[in-house]
């Protein structure tokens, strides 16, 4: 790279670096509403515009191929979501269509693009997965792209169709968000198996692995970035145009779209083939092609977007699917998901709980946040819920039943709340389960009696409830808060 280049790349990322001295937008979006930003074009930053880094400016590029930098979206590419920096982060091209390997991020706070790297300008075919000056080839990263936040970096986990065309990869290539390099070598390969073309990868938040399958006749692999290490789990045959996510409370690695069923791979259970649950409800969604899938923890569901305003919502405990109308106020229509998917260019952002989108490198970026729900279909919408993910039901006239009753005043109602020995710690282990067996076959009035330990509002306490306490055993409710609504433990 030239040192006139250099100056003018990082001139730009500082530039971009600045942030407004205005209120961000995307604070006020309003529930079910969508937000596009305006002026928020990638291909402002084309890099084939600026003569400092194109040689044969003002002409194509080096790097043009057929397709120039609509390649970056357009074939077949993928996004990875920096929680660090709020930024959402795109690297593609590949095969003939677009030999350029820079990488752009779109700042969520900032609501501007910047290109952190420039793009190799020697992109001779020479066998190999590297251009001339060790930078990676410009690839199709379809749903393999993911950030990996214990390292900072985000990682490709192989590649399909190298520019100039038609050679897949293995390795694994990690961008450094600190250096603003890559790195090829460190991380070990994954195994072969199954097509780099519609590939997925995602990562499980609870382990921090990262979960991958192939298309084709393959095997679902796991990744143990710490230890550096592959496992071969269950062989499969997985159908073209999926994507996927993981469900890291059900322990579930879900993936669905391109006329087909969704399937759920128990990653507890990894030597069991893949199942395909029957799901209900508004289904449509499983018949897009490279859906974007992401995991909503605030709703623990699963959130897809294929066109349009609506989107669709999957319990993985229920196997159903919900469409998700945008309010009747909203005013902003997406525009059309690109021909080759949306793949990872849509995600959740966990610090502004909304989710940001982008389709084409001659469109604005857009964001939405989800309406204002009843998730557990109780009767009370969820910032007045007590238990947004356990119904409460209505009370009784005596006073009981589970109408947002909170026998120990902590903010949780007593439908999800099994923090019952004293003091509360907001975690449920064993002191718990000793406090439930101290009142276990009692009634009001009797001697032992525990309302704390009526967790279902039936006046007593018996196996229902400590089928209760089963299903939140170990449960951390200052990691995950069960209520809809401030509490002692989200304090």
């Amino acid at each position: 790279m030239s040192s006139r280049s250099l100056t003018a790349m990082v001139a730009f990322v500082a530039a971009a670096a600045t942030p407004f001295a205005v209120a961000n937008p995307v604070d006020d979006l309003l529930p079910g509403h969508w937000l596009e930003v305006p002026n928020s074009h990638l291909d402002a930053l084309d890099p084939e515009d600026d003569p400092e880094l194109n040689p044969n400016w003002p002409v194509e590029a080096p790097w043009h191929g057929v397709e120039g930098l609509r390649g970056i979206m357009d074939d077949w590419s993928s996004a990875a979501y920096d929680t660090r920096r709020n930024r959402l982060v795109v690297w593609g091209g590949g095969h003939s269509g677009y030999a350029g390997n820079e990488v752009y991020a779109f700042d969520v706070n900032a609501l501007r693009w910047a290109r952190l790297t420039n793009p190799s300008v020697v992109v001779d075919y020479d066998g190999t997965t590297l251009y001339p000056d060790g930078e990676p080839r410009a690839r199709e990263t379809y749903n393999y792209l993911q950030y990996l936040p214990a390292f900072d970096q985000m990682m490709s986990f192989g590649g399909g169709n190298l520019y100039p065309c038609c050679v897949y990869t293995t390795e694994i290539a990690a961008f450094d968000f600190v250096t603003h390099t890559w790195n090829t070598t460190r991380f070990a390969p994954r195994p072969e198996g199954g097509d780099s073309f519609s590939s997925i990868a995602a990562v499980d938040d609870a382990t921090g692995h990262v979960w991958f399958i192939g298309g084709g006749k393959n095997h679902v692999v796991e990744f143990d970035p710490v230890a550096n290490a592959w496992t071969t789990h269950t062989p499969y045959y997985m159908l073209l145009y999926r994507n996927g996510t993981i469900d890291p409370l059900r322990r579930k690695f879900v993936w669905f779209g391109g006329q087909g069923d969704t399937t759920s791979f128990d990653i507890e259970a990894p030597e069991a083939p893949p199942a395909v649950p029957p799901t209900t409800g508004e289904r449509e969604i499983e018949q897009v092609a490279f859906p974007g899938v992401a995991w909503n923890p605030a709703l623990r569901r699963i959130v897809a977007w294929g066109d349009g305003t609506d989107v669709y919502m999957l319990d993985t405990a229920t196997w159903v699917w919900r469409r998700i109308a945008a309010d009747p106020g909203n005013t902003v229509v997406p525009t059309h998901p690109n021909i080759d998917g949306t793949n990872g260019r849509f995600r959740y952002v966990p610090s502004k709980d909304v989710f940001v989108l982008v389709n084409n490198v001659d469109e604005n970026v857009f964001f939405y946040r989800m309406p204002t729900m009843d998730i557990d279909a109780d009767g009370l919408l969820d910032p007045d819920d007590n238990c947004r993910f356990a119904a409460n039901g209505p009370a009784l006239p005596d006073g009981g039943g589970r109408s947002q009753v909170d026998t120990d005043h902590d903010g949780i109602g007593n439908a999800c709340d099994a923090d019952i020995a004293r003091p509360n710690d907001c975690h449920v282990n064993l002191s718990d389960l000793g406090a439930l067996e101290l009142a276990f076959f009692t009634i009001p009035g009797g001697s032992g009696w525990n309302p704390d330990a009526d967790f279902n509002g039936d006046r007593r306490v018996n196996f229902l409830d400590l089928a209760a306490i089963k299903a939140l055993f170990y449960s951390d409710y200052r990691a995950d808060n069960p209520s809809g609504i401030r509490n002692a433990c989200s304090d």
